[in-house]
């Protein structure tokens, strides 16, 4: 029971010390960690009620002496079956999700003229003549230029410029 309850507090001193790091407030990784902590201990519980149950039915021999080892490492196994069980469930509803285009006929490329000898003044010049050719092509129906792909993996968080005014940053 000491060594739960220490093990309970070496938890919970590590996911403070984890939210002290993490953006989005305080308050809000508290509230994480609170469903989180919640998950151990039911699993704390279920790991000392069944324990005590094992004791009382077989108060000797091998049950009682590998009975609560063995639930343990029961316990463990559900949890990961259903962390994995989670994740699949996650990688479905975005594999699933509506992210407002078609993904079909869809053409991404990635151009980096820097080898080429471009100058900077020149790069917007040839972004969009490179723009306007791909436009031009038979087939193709519209055609644009992002610095990130919706949904490709990167980000970035600078500015936002809407109808070519940015909004300075605060």
């Amino acid at each position: 029971m000491r060594g739960f309850v220490l093990g309970l507090i070496l938890v919970v001193a590590l996911m403070l010390t984890v939210l002290s790091r993490r953006p989005g407030g305080f308050r809000r990784q508290l509230r994480l960690v609170g469903r989180r902590l919640k998950v151990f201990l039911w699993l704390g519980g279920i790991y000392i009620a069944g324990s005590m149950v094992i004791r009382l039915v077989f108060p000797s021999g091998p049950v009682a002496d590998y009975g609560p080892p063995a639930l343990a490492i029961l316990l463990v196994a559900v949890f990961v079956v259903v962390g994995a069980l989670l994740f699949v469930r996650t990688f479905r509803n975005l594999t699933t999700l509506d992210i407002g285009f078609v993904k079909d006929h869809l053409l991404v490329a990635e151009m980096s003229f820097r080898q080429a000898g471009i100058t900077k003044d020149r790069l917007a010049a040839v972004y969009g003549d490179v723009l306007e050719r791909a436009r031009r092509v038979p087939g193709v129906e519209s055609a644009a230029q992002v610095r990130n792909v919706p949904i490709g993996g990167s980000f970035s968080n600078r500015d936002i410029i809407v109808n070519g005014v940015s909004r300075p940053e605060h």
